[in-house]
């Protein structure tokens, strides 16, 4: 059972690696982009995008993750997954299209302390 197990993280990770992290054009002329999570890892977790882009996370794992900024305004982090709600799946990631030029690092908020479990978005 734990060798079936571990070949199905094997391919869902051979998967989220291969298949393309890019983004997609979204309405307006603006982009989406994916950050991907497998077995507590953002893949690729430099994500570079223009103003006004957008961003999903795509969490291939058995347990929840969230993209949280580290940056906050008003008590609140720059962006977040939608409502602030961990997921599995696929979702937005709220309040990326309004950063302006810069760097903005990233966690999940569930797995603070996860050596994997960091990235950044760069906004060009």
């Amino acid at each position: 059972m734990r060798i079936v197990i571990g070949i199905a993280r094997v391919v869902v990770l051979a998967a989220a690696l291969v298949a393309p992290a890019g983004g997609a054009p979204a309405h307006g002329g603006a982009t989406e982009h994916t950050v991907r999570s497998v077995a507590f890892t953002y893949v690729l977790p430099e994500t570079r995008i223009a103003r006004g882009d957008s961003v999903a996370l795509e969490n291939y794992d058995r347990d929840l993750h969230t993209i949280t900024a580290r940056d906050e305004r008003h008590g609140k982090p720059l962006f977040d997954t939608t409502l602030g709600v961990p997921l599995l799946g696929r979702g937005r990631v709220e309040g990326v299209q309004a950063l302006t030029g810069g760097i903005y690092r990233y966690y999940c908020r569930l797995h603070p302390t996860a050596p994997t479990m960091f990235g950044r978005i760069i906004v060009q």
